[in-house]
């Protein structure tokens, strides 16, 4: 059975989707249990992969569906996460366009800004909803800067190097095949 070029990349897209989803997912849902301290923004990643793919509308759909989970696994209001998401999906959107989809750099960028937005926003939400943020200048630069970072790291490594490293497989399997298809 043969394939054309466009069905395998498009069977290969939703596999990388479903890496994307399955390496973000799955620290989110265990890293509260296993790691309570730990305050990575693991699905913001998801969401920076995801948004130059798709429309304004699904990439809102998907970030608030995200901060809905976020939502339900922490004990903060309810609703803070999602209206988060959503303002710093749509702070982030129109600016899509001037990243490179595919490059190596792309996605933790993008997830490091996805996520100083969404902090930002959170921010914002908290003192507007009359719950004044206190916070030390040291606190403020972990939370703003330096997590963000850390949500960029992530992204490096456990969702582009992977992504690449299949990628690059791929490509040194065929140059094999087709040094043993010349060599006969």
């Amino acid at each position: 059975m043969t394939h054309t070029n466009a069905s395998v990349n498009m069977r290969s897209a939703r596999g990388e989707s479903l890496f994307v989803l399955v390496a973000t997912l799955a620290p989110q849902l265990l890293g509260g249990y296993l790691f309570p301290s730990l305050r990575l923004a693991f699905l913001a990643p998801l969401i920076a992969y995801r948004m130059p793919r798709q429309s304004l509308v699904g990439s809102l759909w998907l970030s608030l569906l995200c901060g809905l989970v976020i939502d339900l696994l922490v004990e903060r209001r309810f609703g803070l996460f999602a209206l988060s998401y959503t303002c710093a999906t749509l702070a982030l959107y129109p600016m899509r366009r001037r990243f490179i989809v595919d490059g190596v750099m792309t996605l933790p960028l993008l997830s490091s800004l996805f996520s100083f937005l969404a902090t930002l926003f959170q921010l914002a939400l908290l003192r507007a909803l009359d719950r004044p943020v206190v916070m030390g200048w040291q606190n403020l630069s972990v939370d703003v800067l330096l997590m963000p970072l850390f949500d960029g790291l992530f992204a490096l490594i456990a969702i582009s190097l992977p992504c690449y490293a299949a990628v690059f497989a791929k490509r040194l399997q065929r140059s094999r095949q087709r040094r043993r298809r010349s060599a006969r």
